[in-house]
């Protein structure tokens, strides 16, 4: 840097000195022909009034004119109005052309001084003109012209720039010498600032300048200072956080692990290490799966480092008589907005107790539906036998085994619910995963409903795209869930409505939506409404059937799509269920 600075100062220098010497030139060229010109000017006037004074007659001046010419170095020319050659010092005036179209001739004449440079066509040298009106009345001559060689005034520039030229070396020189001497005091506190930032990034913070100066680089150096103090606090009290973070997060009590994006383990705490087989080892920088041997585990780093987005999975460990972990998985990102991703952190959660708890319930609920449902049956085929005339009192009779029927067929769906709902709580990694033809399923459900439709006067509708993408999943319940919808929809339109079914797509998911313009749901209902035995209104509910499990089981089999399903409703306008699943087409499958 300081040769480059030295190279540019020396440059602007040497400019500069060249542009004052072309400058000089001019000038004094200039300043030298200026005086010159006054000097002829002021001759010119002289010789006007020595003509003035010999009354005009210039045969008796002729000598005195010949005298002045040789001793003041110059061409006098005595030219009349017309422009004829009165006298000229060098020449006879006879064998003199007519000067009056010479330019500075033309000037006198109209009264005023004319100047002008040009080669002599008479003597053939580059001389300078300067011509003066004659004021005198009793004169022929009308204007003094005196002409001086211009080599006398080159030569008196060359001379004088020689010298100007001679001085500006010695001063550039000296520029030169004292600009090194400045730049050298100037490059001294940068080099010495540069060689403490070296110093603080090869670990030895804290480290400081001096100048001595109150200039910008005196204060220059106070920030340098004062930064690598903060520096140096800064890292210390990020190492102590560092401390205490690894003291944290080594008592945490659930296991937890982060490795880079190369799968190599950054951290592992005492909990991991328990579990994984590791106690008394330092995996940092070997691979997770050397100790983590879980395809699960494998498959949710794999899909993080795809997506960048927090996962979930569950993973059953066999090293501890098959405990059930939940593994939370998220990317460590730079402390910056949209900053890259640099690793994975995973916390394990032992759920085996509530997986336990939870096939217990599902079990519970199984056992009791099978129970309930032999005693049913037994009950519907009594009534059967009662209807054949073993009551006497028939309407009585009549009227008690209805209630009866009924009662029983609603009991039995509720039983029906339950087994499917038990049955997708169920679902497992081998569970059924087939194609699934949505348009040939969209089509049995309208057909199927048809008739519980026309009973009401409803007009079902499907609006479907020419093709659709094939889904895959569990085909009984994808229909499930549709009839649920699409019958929860006839349910709650009042005659003459209509319900539509309308499915789009795009590159990620695929919507299906059911729309109807009955009674409509209440905005406070709606966060409830997929809760088991839910019901909005109770009284209405018992007068249009069901078993109050019919949207449950629409969520959960979404659930099982890994869609969503949201509801958008207004009393008096109708409802409109929506559900989003992500195309299996052209990711991974969804079970």
């Amino acid at each position: 840097m300081q040769k480059r600075l030295f190279g540019i100062f020396s440059f602007i220098i040497i400019l500069t000195v060249l542009f004052m010497a072309l400058m000089s030139n001019s000038l004094i060229r200039q300043s030298y022909m200026n005086g010159v010109e006054e000097r002829l000017s002021s001759d010119a006037r002289y010789i006007s009034r020595l003509i003035e004074m010999e009354g005009g007659r210039l045969e008796l001046m002729t000598e005195e004119f010949r005298s002045l010419s040789e001793d003041l170095g110059f061409r006098i020319t005595l030219i009349a109005a017309d422009g004829r050659v009165l006298y000229d010092s060098t020449e006879p005036a006879e064998t003199l052309e007519n000067h009056g179209g010479r330019p500075e001739v033309e000037i006198a004449l109209a009264g005023q001084v004319g100047r002008s440079s040009r080669v002599s066509a008479t003597i053939g040298q580059e001389l300078l003109y300067v011509a003066v009106p004659n004021l005198t009345t009793d004169s022929d001559v009308a204007v003094i012209r005196l002409a001086v060689p211009l080599k006398s005034v080159d030569q008196y520039t060359r001379n004088l720039i020689q010298i100007v030229v001679g001085v500006a070396l010695v001063g550039l020189a000296a520029a030169l010498m004292l600009g090194y001497r400045w730049i050298v005091s100037l490059m001294r506190p940068i080099k010495e600032l540069s060689s403490a930032t070296k110093r603080i990034a090869s670990g030895y913070y804290g480290e400081k300048i001096y100048t001595g100066t109150e200039d910008e680089f005196g204060e220059l150096a106070r920030s340098f200072n004062t930064m690598s103090d903060e520096l140096k606090g800064k890292l210390e009290e990020t190492s102590a956080q560092n401390t205490q973070m690894n003291a944290i997060l080594s008592s945490v009590l659930n296991p937890v692990i982060a490795v880079d994006r190369e799968l190599r383990i950054l951290f592992i705490n005492g909990s991991a290490k328990r579990i994984f087989g590791a106690e008394g080892l330092d995996p940092r920088g070997r691979f997770i799966l050397d100790f983590v041997r879980s395809s699960s585990v494998q498959e949710a780093l794999t899909a993080l480092m795809k997506t960048n987005e927090p996962t979930v999975r569950e993973i059953e460990m066999t090293a501890a008589g098959r405990d059930v972990y939940n593994v939370y998985a998220n990317p460590i990102r730079e402390f910056k907005e949209g900053g890259r991703s640099l690793g994975v952190v995973m916390i394990f959660q032992d759920i085996t107790e509530i997986r336990k708890l939870e096939i217990m319930r599902k079990q519970f609920v199984a056992n009791v539906s099978h129970e309930l449902k032999t005693p049913l049956t037994s009950i519907k085929g009594f009534v059967e036998t009662l209807r054949g005339g073993a009551v006497e009192d028939e309407r009585v009779r009549d009227r008690f085994l209805e209630i009866v029927e009924v009662e029983s067929s609603r009991l039995s769906e509720l039983i029906d619910d339950l087994l499917v709902l038990t049955d997708i709580e169920r679902r497992t990694e081998d569970g059924i995963y087939e194609p699934i033809d949505m348009k040939k399923t969209i089509g049995d459900v309208v057909l199927m409903l048809e008739d519980s439709a026309a009973s009401k006067e409803i007009a079902i509708q499907s609006i479907l795209p020419e093709t659709l993408p094939t889904l895959h999943g569990n085909p009984n319940w994808f229909k499930q869930m549709l009839i649920n919808l699409v019958d929860n929809a006839i349910k709650y339109t009042p005659g003459g409505g209509h319900v539509t079914v309308k499915v789009s797509f795009d590159m990620k998911e695929i919507t299906i939506s059911v729309r109807d313009n009955g009674i409509g749901i209440e905005r406070d209902h709606l966060g409830r409404l997929f809760e088991r035995f839910y019901r909005v209104d109770k009284a209405r509910s018992r007068d249009v059937g069901g078993t109050g499990l019919g949207l449950a089981i629409v969520k959960h089999i979404v659930l099982s799509f890994g869609g969503a399903i949201s509801v958008k409703s207004e009393p008096g306008k109708g409802s409109e269920f929506t559900v989003l699943l992500p195309r299996t087409d052209v990711g991974q499958r969804v079970l």
